[in-house]
């Protein structure tokens, strides 16, 4: 007998189901070596309480035949982006803060079949979306392979695109070769730290807060990152709607050891700071990292990640994991060249007239025009520059 779908809903959801869900995520961890805190309980309800209330929240199953769950995913319909279209649109639930997600299944088999059921339900009992997304899917996962298979299967148009990467490094590997790191980052290691300790007292650290120390080391954390690069971009967790967010999940992981922080102190001033998850016991997931724009010729960036990296394997990690990094612009784990995992995300449009249109403007008229604009553009004559007498 196949594999039926069971489907709850309802705003408390991810509590009401967290038991199960849990039991599931047990016997799939051990088959996937990829992150899953971010389908975890802790992340799903903190994101739920925050950001879940104008949204139809899902906890989409596979059951088979004994009742038992195969597989799964958490989604949420409400109104997103599709590039510059808001519209209804499905998406996994934590989107667009998660870094790392699959879909948890017992085995390959049960993953595809998960895959399949929540396609054909969101066709045939979903009728409001126009458009949904699955993001920062892992390459190697099988859930990456199966999209396409899938989506054709059910007669549904997909366009997959690779979006991010995340560079890794083994600790244990990185021990066994006596933590050894290129000469130009050793160099440039040993004169910053020279420079910075010429001016104070400085420390390191890499562990995990203690309850009591929550209050403090945050609102620190939060002065850092609004003296930092970041006070002007867009790239802040630390203030308006993400603040009270992180605020929570901080309380909610910091009493199961789940939370990681690095810093540096400059005579008891925090300068720098770099913290992230622990997932699947031993991985640390990196998430938030600033520092003091007025030490930016001390690389206290660089200067942290390196501690961590010497640190990390004696509280207990075995992996560094950037979790999501940029495709333009490098994280400070790429300098240890110890591999990456590359991300992809996979859009899926509905049989509306709506979504068919923004399909073709977003995957055909605006990339031709596009285009058109560089050829016109590379066709312009060069401005000579004038020669003087």
């Amino acid at each position: 007998m196949p594999a039926q779908l069971k489907v709850f809903e309802g705003p408390d959801v991810y509590r009401e189901q967290a038991d199960a869900w849990h039991e599931l995520l047990l016997r799939t961890e051990k088959k996937q070596e990829l992150p899953s805190f971010f389908l975890q309980r802790a992340w799903l309800q903190t994101w739920a309480e925050h950001y879940g209330k104008e949204k139809r929240l899902f906890l989409v199953v596979a059951e088979n035949e004994d009742g038992q769950w195969i597989g799964g995913l958490p989604l949420v319909l409400g109104i997103g982006r599709v590039g510059r279209f808001k519209v209804p649109k499905l998406e996994m639930a934590g989107s667009p803060l998660v870094d790392c997600i699959g879909i948890p299944a017992v085995d390959r088999r049960a993953r595809a079949e998960t895959l399949k059921l929540i396609l054909q339900w969101s066709q045939k009992e979903m009728k409001d979306w126009v458009a949904f997304e699955m993001r920062e899917i892992p390459i190697e996962d099988q859930v990456a392979e199966e999209i396409p298979r899938q989506a054709g299967q059910v007669h549904l148009p997909v366009f997959t695109k690779v979006c991010s990467k995340a560079p890794l490094l083994d600790l244990e590997e990185f021990d066994e070769s006596g933590q050894k790191v290129s000469k130009n980052l050793r160099s440039n290691l040993k004169r910053r730290t020279k420079k910075l300790e010429k001016e104070g007292q400085v420390k390191k650290w890499f562990g995990f807060p203690e309850a009591e120390e929550l209050d403090m080391l945050f609102s620190e954390c939060c002065a850092v990152e609004a003296a930092s690069w970041k006070a002007d971009g867009e790239a802040r967790l630390l203030e308006g709607d993400s603040k009270p967010f992180i605020r929570s999940l901080w309380d909610r992981l910091s009493g199961k050891g789940d939370l990681a922080v690095g810093t540096i102190r400059l005579d008891g001033k925090l300068i720098a700071f770099h913290w992230g998850f622990r997932s699947n016991e031993n991985r640390f997931l990196s998430y938030n990292l600033a520092y003091d724009s007025d030490f930016h010729n001390f690389s206290p960036g660089t200067l942290l990640m390196h501690h961590m990296a010497e640190t990390g394997s004696s509280i207990g990690f075995r992996f560094l994991d950037a979790s999501r990094g940029g495709l333009d612009h490098a994280h400070l784990l790429e300098r240890y060249h110890g591999g990456s995992r590359e991300h992809m995300s996979a859009t899926f449009y509905a049989p509306s007239f709506k979504a068919r249109s923004i399909q073709v403007l977003r995957h055909s008229l605006m990339p031709a025009a596009r285009r058109v604009q560089e050829r016109i553009r590379a066709m312009k004559p060069h401005k000579k520059a004038p020669v003087s007498a």
